[in-house]
Protein backbone atom coordinates (compact mmCIF):
# COMPACT_ATOMS: atom_id res chain seq x y z
CA UNK A 1 0.00 0.00 0.00
CA UNK A 2 1.21 3.78 -0.94
CA UNK A 3 2.35 6.18 1.83
CA UNK A 4 0.78 9.55 1.45
CA UNK A 5 4.41 10.38 -0.36
CA UNK A 6 3.91 7.90 -2.94
CA UNK A 7 0.86 8.45 -3.68
CA UNK A 8 1.95 12.34 -4.30
CA UNK A 9 4.82 11.28 -6.70
CA UNK A 10 2.23 8.29 -8.43
CA UNK A 11 0.07 11.85 -8.82
CA UNK A 12 3.18 13.87 -10.43
CA UNK A 13 3.99 11.24 -12.85
CA UNK A 14 0.75 10.64 -14.28
CA UNK A 15 0.40 14.28 -14.43
CA UNK A 16 3.60 14.67 -16.19
CA UNK A 17 2.32 11.78 -18.67
CA UNK A 18 -0.53 13.15 -19.33
CA UNK A 19 1.02 16.54 -19.77
CA UNK A 20 3.25 14.69 -22.71
CA UNK A 21 0.47 13.15 -24.13
CA UNK A 22 -1.23 16.32 -24.23
CA UNK A 23 1.52 18.07 -25.72
CA UNK A 24 2.53 15.34 -28.59
CA UNK A 25 -1.16 15.77 -29.80
CA UNK A 26 -1.17 19.31 -29.79
CA UNK A 27 2.10 19.17 -31.42
CA UNK A 28 0.88 16.43 -34.36
CA UNK A 29 -2.39 18.29 -34.60
CA UNK A 30 -0.51 21.64 -35.37
CA UNK A 31 2.20 19.98 -37.28
CA UNK A 32 -0.97 18.35 -39.38
CA UNK A 33 -2.68 21.50 -39.67
CA UNK A 34 1.00 23.49 -41.12
CA UNK A 35 1.26 20.37 -43.90
CA UNK A 36 -2.16 20.94 -44.67
CA UNK A 37 -2.13 24.96 -44.76
CA UNK A 38 1.19 24.48 -46.95
CA UNK A 39 -0.25 22.03 -49.28
CA UNK A 40 -3.24 24.20 -50.11
CA UNK A 41 -0.99 27.39 -50.83
CA UNK A 42 1.03 24.79 -52.60
CA UNK A 43 -1.98 23.77 -54.67
CA UNK A 44 -3.08 27.78 -55.20
CA UNK A 45 0.30 28.80 -56.67
CA UNK A 46 0.39 26.07 -59.20
CA UNK A 47 -3.50 26.62 -60.14
CA UNK A 48 -2.39 31.17 -60.27
CA UNK A 49 0.73 29.55 -62.54
CA UNK A 50 -1.47 27.72 -64.48
CA UNK A 51 -3.89 30.12 -65.23
CA UNK A 52 -0.76 32.92 -65.89
CA UNK A 53 0.43 30.55 -68.44
CA UNK A 54 -2.98 30.23 -70.06
CA UNK A 55 -3.42 33.81 -70.23
CA UNK A 56 0.01 34.61 -71.50
CA UNK A 57 -0.44 32.23 -74.02
CA UNK A 58 -4.08 33.41 -75.10
CA UNK A 59 -2.60 36.64 -75.15
CA UNK A 60 0.48 35.82 -77.42
CA UNK A 61 -2.20 33.95 -79.97
CA UNK A 62 -4.05 37.54 -79.44
CA UNK A 63 -0.98 39.46 -80.58
CA UNK A 64 -0.19 37.08 -83.40
CA UNK A 65 -3.45 37.01 -84.92
CA UNK A 66 -3.88 40.61 -84.84
CA UNK A 67 -0.42 41.58 -86.26
CA UNK A 68 -0.12 38.82 -88.83
CA UNK A 69 -3.70 37.67 -89.56
CA UNK A 70 -2.53 34.48 -87.78
CA UNK A 71 -3.98 31.90 -85.35
CA UNK A 72 -1.16 29.86 -83.80
CA UNK A 73 -4.26 27.58 -82.07
CA UNK A 74 -5.36 26.97 -85.57
CA UNK A 75 -1.72 26.20 -86.96
CA UNK A 76 -0.97 23.68 -84.38
CA UNK A 77 -4.52 21.71 -85.34
CA UNK A 78 -3.36 22.25 -88.91
CA UNK A 79 -0.02 20.31 -87.90
CA UNK A 80 -1.93 17.40 -86.30
CA UNK A 81 -4.02 16.89 -89.23
CA UNK A 82 -0.87 17.55 -91.84
CA UNK A 83 1.09 15.05 -89.57
CA UNK A 84 -0.97 11.78 -90.34
CA UNK A 85 -1.44 12.02 -93.41
CA UNK A 86 2.53 12.97 -93.72
CA UNK A 87 3.07 10.26 -92.03
CA UNK A 88 0.59 7.90 -93.65
CA UNK A 89 3.29 8.77 -96.80
CA UNK A 90 6.70 8.58 -95.13
CA UNK A 91 6.48 5.57 -93.56
CA UNK A 92 7.15 2.32 -94.88
CA UNK A 93 9.13 -0.66 -94.92
CA UNK A 94 8.87 -2.61 -98.31
CA UNK A 95 6.31 -2.95 -101.40
CA UNK A 96 2.91 -4.02 -99.46
CA UNK A 97 3.67 -1.82 -96.80
CA UNK A 98 4.59 0.97 -99.36
CA UNK A 99 0.89 -0.04 -101.23
CA UNK A 100 -0.93 -0.13 -97.90
CA UNK A 101 0.03 3.74 -97.18
CA UNK A 102 -0.81 4.45 -101.03
CA UNK A 103 -4.08 3.14 -100.94
CA UNK A 104 -4.58 4.46 -97.43
CA UNK A 105 -4.30 7.93 -98.80
CA UNK A 106 -6.42 7.20 -101.53
CA UNK A 107 -9.42 5.40 -99.38
CA UNK A 108 -9.26 7.66 -96.06
CA UNK A 109 -7.50 11.52 -97.14
CA UNK A 110 -8.86 11.14 -100.70
CA UNK A 111 -6.15 11.89 -103.01
CA UNK A 112 -6.84 11.29 -106.63
CA UNK A 113 -4.88 8.68 -108.68
CA UNK A 114 -4.21 11.46 -111.08
CA UNK A 115 -2.88 13.52 -108.02
CA UNK A 116 0.66 14.78 -107.57
CA UNK A 117 0.99 12.54 -104.05
CA UNK A 118 -0.01 9.64 -106.13
CA UNK A 119 0.88 9.53 -109.32
CA UNK A 120 4.76 11.49 -108.85
CA UNK A 121 6.04 11.18 -105.34
CA UNK A 122 4.01 8.07 -104.20
CA UNK A 123 4.05 6.00 -107.98
CA UNK A 124 1.89 2.74 -108.31
CA UNK A 125 4.26 -0.26 -107.78
CA UNK A 126 4.17 -2.92 -109.92
CA UNK A 127 5.66 -6.68 -109.44
CA UNK A 128 7.83 -7.38 -113.01
CA UNK A 129 9.40 -10.93 -114.10
CA UNK A 130 13.25 -10.78 -113.17
CA UNK A 131 15.44 -12.94 -115.62
CA UNK A 132 14.37 -16.10 -117.50
CA UNK A 133 13.06 -18.18 -114.57
CA UNK A 134 9.77 -16.13 -114.36
CA UNK A 135 10.43 -14.67 -110.77
CA UNK A 136 8.33 -11.29 -110.20
CA UNK A 137 10.21 -8.77 -108.30
CA UNK A 138 9.52 -4.28 -107.71
CA UNK A 139 11.64 -2.08 -107.64
CA UNK A 140 11.34 -1.62 -103.87
CA UNK A 141 11.93 -5.20 -102.33
CA UNK A 142 14.59 -5.41 -105.36
CA UNK A 143 16.77 -2.70 -103.70
CA UNK A 144 15.50 -2.68 -100.37
CA UNK A 145 13.65 0.66 -100.22
CA UNK A 146 12.18 1.95 -97.14
CA UNK A 147 11.17 5.35 -95.56
CA UNK A 148 10.35 5.76 -92.01
CA UNK A 149 8.90 9.65 -90.54
CA UNK A 150 11.10 11.12 -87.91
CA UNK A 151 9.69 15.25 -87.95
CA UNK A 152 8.47 17.92 -89.39
CA UNK A 153 8.19 21.54 -89.13
CA UNK A 154 5.76 23.98 -90.67
CA UNK A 155 6.04 27.44 -92.04
CA UNK A 156 2.63 29.38 -92.95
CA UNK A 157 3.47 31.36 -96.38
CA UNK A 158 -0.45 32.57 -96.81
CA UNK A 159 -3.93 33.19 -95.51
CA UNK A 160 -6.46 33.87 -97.68
CA UNK A 161 -10.04 33.59 -96.31
CA UNK A 162 -9.53 31.32 -93.26
CA UNK A 163 -7.33 29.20 -95.84
CA UNK A 164 -3.74 28.87 -94.71
CA UNK A 165 -1.27 27.95 -96.88
CA UNK A 166 2.20 25.85 -95.49
CA UNK A 167 5.62 24.72 -96.10
CA UNK A 168 6.61 21.46 -94.26
CA UNK A 169 9.80 20.26 -93.96
CA UNK A 170 9.97 16.38 -93.47
CA UNK A 171 12.67 14.83 -91.94
CA UNK A 172 12.83 11.06 -93.09
CA UNK A 173 14.83 7.97 -92.43
CA UNK A 174 16.35 5.15 -94.58
CA UNK A 175 18.29 2.17 -93.79
CA UNK A 176 19.36 -0.57 -96.05
CA UNK A 177 20.17 -3.93 -95.32
CA UNK A 178 23.43 -3.56 -94.02
CA UNK A 179 21.58 -1.68 -91.10
CA UNK A 180 23.15 1.61 -92.75
CA UNK A 181 21.11 4.56 -92.11
CA UNK A 182 20.98 7.89 -93.97
CA UNK A 183 18.60 11.13 -93.54
CA UNK A 184 16.88 13.21 -95.63
CA UNK A 185 14.61 15.74 -96.34
CA UNK A 186 11.17 16.10 -98.26
CA UNK A 187 9.50 19.59 -99.09
CA UNK A 188 5.65 18.93 -98.48
CA UNK A 189 3.39 22.26 -99.70
CA UNK A 190 -0.51 22.38 -99.12
CA UNK A 191 -3.81 24.12 -98.08
CA UNK A 192 -5.83 23.72 -94.84
CA UNK A 193 -9.39 25.07 -94.60
CA UNK A 194 -11.13 26.09 -91.56
CA UNK A 195 -12.64 23.03 -91.65
CA UNK A 196 -9.21 20.79 -91.71
CA UNK A 197 -9.80 20.31 -95.09
CA UNK A 198 -5.93 19.37 -96.40
CA UNK A 199 -6.09 20.13 -100.46
CA UNK A 200 -2.89 21.05 -103.04
CA UNK A 201 -0.43 18.94 -101.64
CA UNK A 202 2.75 18.10 -103.58
CA UNK A 203 6.20 16.44 -102.21
CA UNK A 204 9.29 17.06 -103.61
CA UNK A 205 12.62 15.33 -102.41
CA UNK A 206 14.57 18.49 -101.22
Amino acid sequence: MMDKKDKVLWTVSIGFMLLAIAAFVITDTQRNAVLSAQQTEIATLEQQKKEASDKRTSEVNTVTKNSFGLDTSRVATDDRIATEIIKTATTWSDADSYNAARNKLRDDYKFTDDSQMLSIFMPEVKDAPLGQDGKMINTINAYGLNMTYVKMHSYVVGVDNGVYSYFTVVDVLSKDAQGHSGEGNIIFTYDVDANGTVSNMVANNS
